[in-house]
């Protein structure tokens, strides 16, 4: 066999070596015995208190700050979302890149070399499930991999052991081992591995090793399992499961307090972020990380979606009056719902005081970006003929934002640029519609004649303004002036994707890249206009939803689509790539997307703090 293994090519020997030092280094903490041939059954010695309710957590210590628990491999390779991607037209292009070919050799080989197909072996080594724990206080980290038992887990051991041993051409196929309190630990590059029953654990430093060995023969003293924060998460987790129909593909505990105290990510677990968009973004979520004292998150599908639910308490304690930007009054603000047309790309609708971050900036940032906006709060002021940008602005709108992106699209008397921007949207509501209508036209217009006096100085085409109304929809367009002296062999600017439109209806503005989506939103929020005062109607100890994103994969394929040559002429600029290798990568990406239909984020936010991430897969 091993004649046989060096005869093959350099890469294949390399990867299964890989393959068996991946299943060798997974096989932790071995016992003594487990390094010796012998056809006699050996006696496994299990401490009494050890029983089938005993978890990793019961041997870790109680400053790990990160513990993930991972479904077994056959669990994940059953999933039928697993077999809708592997059918797809996605993976049978990958499968075909000659570039795998030799990854392929290399794996044959490695099935060779341990006598089972890697799935199979995956499958028997990890029937009881994998563990990942980080314990950064000490830079240490550990890999629990559970077999069905520790007689079926030690006999796998034993033959990938006698197999690592023989690739590396070591003396009577054993590996060097030292002894520690009677269990064998053997040797890695950094840190080193044994057997503790039923489980093979890695351990990148000693010190955690001996730790582990010690709960696992003395009891789980000072254990991850006795801490008040794991007990509370676990319990969440398990009372979540049992009102699920699916069952959980990985679950995660991170307790932040432990993180915090270690000095980690400062700037987001300790300072606050000196950055305005950020804060306007996620500064919600930047203040949860600092206060809550754990986070869990749990990974499920079904056979169309993949989920990820982030969870952590909330209290509204936590949040200032400055903050209050961001949740609301009393915690209590909700997004509205989303907007959706046929050809959208994606949409957002958030709760945002935009307003009362304006004004509360000195208490939420540092002097850097309080200059920046106080310059900027000048030149708008001039903009805006006098009026306060932050109060008078835009203390004008309601706090509930939404905006919503389309592929471009042209009529068929416009130029087509040679790159084509996706069209977008902003949608807000104002406070007091009479006053603004008036006063909004005015800024509309002023802001295009701005845009013309400069675009002249730089031989930039001009806008040329005009109006419209749709039933009670008022619209101001703003259409770049078209030469038709363009020579037709010079590529059309990329100015020309924009017709910017201001749409007032009722107490809706909106402020849109093209003219077409802006009258695209009129039915849409006249249909809404009819409801609206149901639309914010929650109860009120029930949680509020303050954020939701929602990218549809085949909007973004389509505006990719609109773009093709540009971008495969980009790709082959900047990587030096041939036009093959190009149009290879570039219909990979589209036929990633066509296969992520939707993805979605959504923030909620009650007794608890919730973060779901949502991706559906369409193709079969």
């Amino acid at each position: 066999m091993l004649r046989s293994f060096h005869t093959q090519n350099r890469y294949s020997q390399v990867l299964a070596c890989l393959l068996v030092l991946f299943a060798w280094v997974s096989l932790t903490f071995l016992q003594k015995t487990m390094g010796q041939e012998s056809s006699e059954s050996t006696k496994i010695e299990i401490p009494a208190w050890i029983n089938d309710s005993t978890t990793p957590a019961d041997l870790l210590p109680d400053s790990v700050a990160l513990y993930a628990e991972v479904a077994p491999f056959e669990t994940l390779w059953n999933q039928p979302i697993r077999e809708r991607v592997f059918n797809s037209e996605l993976m049978q292009t990958i499968l075909k890149n000659p570039d795998l070919s030799k990854a392929k050799d290399g794996i044959r080989l490695a099935e060779v070399t341990l006598g089972k197909k890697l799935p199979v072996l995956l499958q028997e080594i990890s029937q009881g499930g994998v563990v990942i724990a980080v314990d950064r206080a000490k830079d240490t980290a550990a890999l629990f991999v559970a077999g069905k038992d520790a007689a079926e887990q030690q006999e796998i051991a034993r033959k990938l052991m006698k197999k690592a041993a023989q690739l590396q051409g070591l003396e009577n196929d054993e590996l060097p081992a030292t002894d520690y309190r009677g269990i064998s630990a053997y040797r890695l590059p950094q840190g080193g591995f044994a057997l503790l029953g039923k489980w093979v654990v890695v351990v990148n430093k000693g010190e955690l090793g001996k730790e582990i060995i010690d709960r696992f023969l003395d009891g789980p003293k000072d254990s991850l399992s006795q801490s008040e924060k794991y007990q509370q998460a676990k319990e969440q987790h398990q009372a979540r499961r049992s009102q699920s129909s699916t069952s959980a593909l990985a679950w995660l505990f991170v307790d932040v307090d432990v993180l915090r105290e270690a000095g980690v990510a400062k700037k987001v677990l300790q300072e606050k972020p000196d950055d305005f968009g950020a804060e306007l973004l996620i500064g919600g979520l930047f203040n949860i990380l600092r206060n809550t004292p754990q986070l869990t998150a749990e990974l499920t599908a079904t056979s169309e979606k993949v989920s990820l639910a982030v969870a952590t308490p909330f209290d509204k304690a936590w949040v200032s009056e400055a903050e209050q930007f961001f949740f609301g009054p009393d915690v209590r603000g909700n997004a509205l719902p989303p907007l959706e047309l046929p050809n959208t790309l994606g949409t957002v609708t958030t709760y945002r005081d935009i307003s009362s971050l304006w004004l509360y900036a000195g208490d939420l940032f540092g002097e850097k970006v309080n200059d920046q906006l106080a310059q900027a709060e000048s030149t708008l002021t001039t903009l805006f003929s006098g009026k306060d940008f932050g109060e008078d602005i835009l203390g004008a709108f309601h706090p509930e934002v939404r905006m919503v992106s389309t592929a471009a699209s042209f009529e068929k008397d416009q130029p087509v640029p040679g790159v084509q921007v996706p069209a977008f949207a902003l949608i807000a509501q104002m406070k007091e519609p009479e006053k603004m209508r008036k006063e909004l036209k005015r800024i509309f217009q002023s802001f295009i004649g701005f845009v013309n006096v400069a675009g002249a100085m730089n031989g930039q085409p001009q806008f040329d303004q005009d109006m419209d109304k749709v039933g009670n929809a008022d619209l101001l367009i703003a259409r770049y002036a078209w030469d038709d002296s363009h020579p037709e062999s010079k590529e059309i600017p990329i100015q020309y994707n924009f017709t910017p439109c201001l749409l007032i209806l009722g107490d809706y503005m909106v402020l849109s890249s093209t003219e077409k989506l802006a009258r695209d939103l009129v039915e849409p929020l006249q249909k809404e206009a009819q409801s609206s005062k149901e639309l914010l109607a929650i109860k009120p100890d029930s949680p509020v939803r303050n954020t939701y994103l929602q990218f549809t994969g085949s909007g973004i394929s389509e505006a990719l689509q609109q773009n093709r040559e540009q971008l495969i002429a980009n790709n082959m600029l900047e990587k030096g790539h041939s036009r093959e290798e190009a149009e290879a990568e570039f219909n990979v990406l589209t036929q990633i997307l066509k296969m992520v239909t939707k993805l979605s984020v959504e923030l909620e936010v009650g007794q608890e703090a919730n973060l779901n991430v949502d991706m559906n897969v369409g193709e079969k």
